[in-house]
C-alpha cells in the first residue's frame, strides 16, 4: 500500500512551507489513520515520533517510513506516567514539537446495557482521559514551538447522540468542545488547534463495529489515507474551521443537523440506527 502524498497534493499542502527538521508526533500510530498520517508526515519531511502501546506493530512501522531518522515509543495513553515519561524523551531529545496528531481511540458499539459499565469507562479512559494526558504533557513543548499544530481525531459521532455508540458519541462531543475551547485558550501561544469529523472508516477499529445498525446502513468505507490527507492539510498556514470534515456527505449532514430541530434529528437516529421508536407491547415487562 502507498502512503506518500502525490505530487499534486504535496504542492496543495506544502510546496510553500519548510517541514525539514520539524517534528510531529501521532499517538495510535502503529494502525488505522495514526498510521496513514505518520506515513503522510514522514513523505513530507517531519522527523515523526510514532507513540501506540503495541511495541511489536511500532518495530514493524519504523523501517517503513520514507526518510531517516524517526523514533517510536511504547507508551499507553491510558497511564499518566507513560505518557509524562514519552513527552520527557521527546523534550529531552527533539527540543520541540510542531505537529501533535492525537488518534489513539478506541470504540465498542451495542445496546448500553450489553456494553457494560467497565467497556464504557474504558473509552471515556482513552478518548477523553488519553487526549488531556497527552495534551497536558505535550503542552510546555508546544509553547515552546513557534506555529505549533494539534489536531485531534474526533467523529461523526460529534454531531448528536448516536444510538448503540453512547458512550463512544459522548466522548467525541467532549473532543469537540474541547477543541473549540482550546483554539480559542491557545492561540495566545501560537498553538493552532483542530479535531478531525468522519464516518466509519475501513481500519481495526471500523471493522469492529462493522456489524453495527449504522454501519451496515452506511458502510465501512472511508480510507484512512483519505483521513490522513485532511489532518495534514492544516501542516500549512490556513483558514481551515476547528472541526475539519471528512467528505463532502458528512459536511452536508452536518450542516442539515444544526438546522433540524432535535426531534427530528432524533426520528433520523431511529432510522439510521434501526431503533424503533415506540416500545414494543408484547417484549415489555410485567409488574
Amino acid at each position: 500500500m502507498a502512503y506518500g502524498l502525490s505530487a499534486t497534493r504535496l504542492r496543495r499542502y506544502g510546496s510553500h512551507m519548510t517541514t525539514e527538521g520539524n517534528v510531529a508526533v501521532v499517538t495510535g500510530a502503529a494502525s488505522g489513520i495514526g498510521l496513514a498520517t505518520i506515513h503522510r508526515l514522514a513523505r513530507m519531511g517531519f522527523h515523526t515520533i510514532a507513540i501506540d502501546r503495541d511495541q511489536t506493530a511500532l518495530a514493524d512501522l519504523l523501517p517503513s517510513l520514507a526518510g531517516g531518522g524517526h523514533r517510536c515509543l511504547v507508551a499507553d495513553v491510558t497511564d499518566t506516567d507513560q505518557v509524562r515519561r514519552a513527552f520527557d524523551d521527546i523534550a529531552a531529545t527533539e527540543g520541540r514539537l510542531d505537529f501533535l496528531f492525537l488518534s489513539a481511540g478506541i470504540a465498542r458499539s451495542g445496546h448500553w446495557e450489553d456494553i457494560g459499565l467497565d467497556a464504557n469507562l474504558a473509552m471515556v479512559d482513552v478518548n477523553i482521559g488519553g487526549v488531556l494526558r497527552c495534551l497536558d504533557a505535550a503542552f510546555p513543548l508546544l509553547v515552546d514551538t513557534a506555529g505549533s499544530t494539534v489536531v485531534i481525531m474526533a467523529s461523526a459521532s460529534a454531531m448528536t447522540g448516536v444510538p448503540s455508540f453512547a458512550t463512544y458519541a459522548a466522548t467525541k462531543h467532549a473532543v469537540a468542545a474541547l477543541s473549540e475551547a482550546l483554539a480559542v485558550e491557545w492561540k495566545r501561544y501560537d498553538i493552532s488547534v483542530y479535531d478531525v469529523w468522519v464516518s466509519f472508516v475501513d481500519t481495526p477499529m471500523g471493522q469492529q463495529v462493522a456489524d453495527s445498525p449504522a454501519a451496515t446502513r452506511l458502510g465501512v468505507k472511508v480510507r484512512p489515507e483519505r483521513v490522513a490527507d485532511v489532518v495534514v492539510s492544516v501542516v500549512a498556514p490556513t483558514k481551515s474551521p476547528v472541526h475539519l470534515l471528512v467528505g463532502w456527505d458528512l459536511k452536508f449532514a452536518s450542516g442539515l443537523t444544526r438546522r433540524l430541530p432535535v426531534k427530528l434529528n432524533q426520528r433520523i437516529a431511529h432510522w439510521i440506527h434501526k431503533y424503533p421508536r415506540r416500545a414494543d407491547p408484547s417484549s415489555a415487562h410485567e409488574h
